[in-house]
């Protein structure tokens, strides 16, 4: 027998349960308690129940791990985030705008460059390091139509890492134009960040110390999925995560094709829709962003 695992953080629980791969039957279930003040925060939670559905089923059955979890939600509306320094950049004749926009309220210091005459890892280095020296401890990195090529913020990450600067670049999370969304978007990222690598390790130990050789995936907001990798450059895919597995069981195991679906949680409460079996996707607002 071969068994799916999924796992839940909730604000109050973390929940699991072991589905049979063939027969979609329920082959364990596994509660706690939300792991909010251990040291290795609620990420211990999701390793605790994992280790009890192991003990239930057997580890050599387990095909697959996947779990959602309120993490980088309430990160930002608990405010466990680090400051960020917004690096933007543009060429003539959008300098002013791109300036002013990327100069978002969520940033505690910002810098510009001028890319008229080319990029100069020199003059990128230097402002990164002004923005660690005003305090940044992540930076996001937005340059106007980067969709159309990265060359320049993907520079600028490898500066930032060499600077042991957690990095998001705007062009990185998404490839829709519009500068100012972009470049929120990508701050909201970096400020999660750290939390989010800290998290990846310990589930990762976690897996390993439970002696599973099995994917592990973290749910996307969007309603697909991601790895542990994926999850450590790209948290903020992970918002919302919770309501998307919702809307996804509601629709695999109830068949619903119109509804409202309301997930009331222990810190949050969140509302889906689901129109003519799809459901509905838009933009959110997290602690005013």
């Amino acid at each position: 027998m071969g068994v799916r695992v999924g796992a839940d953080v909730g604000g109050t629980f973390t929940k699991a349960v072991a589905i049979d791969s063939v027969t979609g039957e329920l082959a364990g279930r596994a509660v706690v308690p939300t792991t909010h003040d251990h040291r290795d925060g609620v990420s211990a939670g999701v390793v605790d129940v994992i280790a009890k559905l192991v003990a239930d089923v057997g580890a050599q059955t387990i095909e697959l791990v996947t779990h959602s979890t309120t993490q980088a939600v309430n990160a930002l509306l608990e405010g466990d985030t680090v400051p960020v320094g917004v690096l933007g950049m543009a060429r003539a004749p959008y300098l002013r705008k791109a300036r002013n926009r990327t100069m978002i309220s969520r940033a505690i210091a910002h810098q510009f460059l001028d890319l008229s005459g080319g990029f100069d890892a020199s003059t990128a280095r230097h402002a990164l390091v002004r923005l660690a020296d005003a305090g940044a401890q992540a930076v996001c990195v937005a340059e106007a139509f980067a969709p159309d090529d990265s060359a320049c913020e993907d520079a600028v990450a490898v500066l930032a890492a060499e600077l042991g600067l957690p990095v998001t670049t705007s062009s990185g999370l998404t490839g829709l134009y519009g500068l100012e969304l972009r470049t929120v978007t990508a701050a909201l990222n970096a400020s999660i960040l750290p939390i989010a690598l800290r998290t990846a390790e310990v589930v990762e130990a976690g897996v390993a110390a439970a002696a599973l050789n099995c994917p592990v995936m973290v749910m996307r907001g969007d309603g697909g999925a991601t790895d542990l990798a994926g999850f450590r450059v790209a948290p903020a895919r992970t918002l919302y995560s919770g309501p998307a597995a919702s809307v996804a069981g509601a629709m695999r195991t109830l068949r619903i094709g119109d509804g409202v679906l309301v997930e009331v949680g222990g810190t949050s409460t969140n509302v889906a829709a689901i129109t003519a079996g799809r459901p509905a996707l838009s933009y959110v607002r997290v602690a005013g962003q």
